[in-house]
């Protein structure tokens, strides 16, 4: 990891994370999780599971918040309050739990609300550290965060201009569709269809991988589609190559 100077402006600096880095750090919230999860996890990782390890690393969790009341925005589905020397709390819009067609979305805010906590208040609590206040004090820094940032954004250059949102939707995408368990459905998927090389994001093997990973980690097609990506499975045509480079 590397630091950079923050362009937003939000903080002097930013940490420079490789995507092997932010696997690792979901990977590292699972394996201390396994007495939740069990030696081999199941999938999908449930809402119930995510909320037992996320109380492990907040003070606060509250899964029923009015946040479009509370901050005026009917888009607000979570939020990750940071506190100077204490542990950070999250709020999740009580609207995720009032019907069930929206169990996914509840996962994946729960999950990228968590990446909040876990690479960003480090950051925050540097910067409270230089703060000459006391251990009292009020002063918080909130991340608001919106369905239109959450999780599936692949748009060129978000990674450099919303990388607090880029970071945590990537660690979220980790979390829940974990590289070793993608690559283990990608093997099986590529043997069964005699398939000797990367997949071109727009064939019908793309699109058949895509919807057999959304229903076995019960996630949106476009959110596997990007995770996919990411880890360089379906490449664009004219970056297709003969020979597979994943393992």
């Amino acid at each position: 990891m590397k630091y950079q100077i923050d362009e937003t402006g939000r903080l002097p600096e930013k940490p420079k994370y490789s995507h092997k880095e932010l696997n690792n750090m979901a990977e590292k919230v699972l394996f201390d999780a396994s007495d939740i999860l069990g030696k081999n996890i199941q999938y999908p990782i449930t809402t119930d599971k995510l909320t037992v390890i996320i109380e492990r690393y907040v003070d606060d969790l509250d899964l029923y918040a009015d946040l479009e009341k509370e901050y005026n925005d009917k888009n607000i589905e979570g939020v990750t309050i940071f506190l100077p020397f204490k542990k950070p709390h999250i709020k999740i819009s009580e609207k995720l739990q009032k019907y069930k067609y929206k169990v996914n979305r509840l996962r994946t805010t729960l999950a990228h609300e968590l990446g909040h906590v876990i690479i960003h208040d480090p950051l925050w609590q540097r910067e409270f550290s230089k703060l000459q206040l006391p251990f009292d004090t009020n002063e918080q820094r909130i991340q608001i965060c919106k369905r239109k940032t959450l999780f599936s954004k692949d748009e060129p250059n978000y990674e450099h201009y919303d990388w607090i949102e880029w970071q945590a939707n990537y660690f979220a995408s980790a979390l829940l569709m974990p590289k070793n368990a993608i690559y283990k459905a990608y093997r099986k998927f590529t043997s069964e269809r005699k398939i000797f090389s990367q997949i071109s994001d727009d064939s019908s093997d793309a699109n058949d991988l895509i919807n057999l990973l959304s229903q076995e980690f019960q996630l949106s097609n476009e959110a596997v589609r990007v995770r996919l990506k990411q880890m360089k499975i379906l490449v664009d045509q004219e970056d297709l190559t003969n020979s597979p480079t994943l393992f």
